[in-house]
């Protein structure tokens, strides 16, 4: 029976079959993970463009927000989402989900580039 030519067809063939299900498994693994981090991204960027637009200094130099981010999360404290303007090392307001923590940024330098990072909460 191992010797038929029907048993060395249905062999190769589940091997093929398994081979090509692994390979699909990877490739819908790797374009998930790569959509979901673009999408985060993006969902990110739209929170850091509403901060901007929100944020402003007053004539005599004070920071000011014309109104507090809409994401319900930063009222949360210890959400897991926070934000945090700093100038010159100094906190100018941060959001209630820091729960009157800091944002540890590490070795975050200034840039005239809109930039992204990861942080964890002091």
């Amino acid at each position: 029976m191992r010797n038929s030519l029907a048993f060395r067809i249905i062999a190769l063939s589940g091997v093929w079959i398994i081979m090509a299900l692994v390979i699909t498994a990877l490739l819908l693994r790797y374009f998930y993970n790569d959509h979901a981090a673009q999408y985060y991204d993006k969902h990110v960027s739209l929170h850091l463009e509403e901060l901007l637009g929100a944020s402003s200094f007053d004539p005599d130099g004070t920071f000011r927000l014309a109104f507090d981010p809409s994401d319900p999360r930063y009222h949360i404290v210890h959400s897991g989402w926070y934000w945090e303007v700093r100038q010159a090392g100094k906190t100018l307001q941060s959001s209630p989900s820091l729960g009157g923590g800091a944002l540890n940024i590490g070795d975050a330098r200034s840039s005239e580039n809109l930039e992204i990072r990861e942080a964890k909460k002091i």
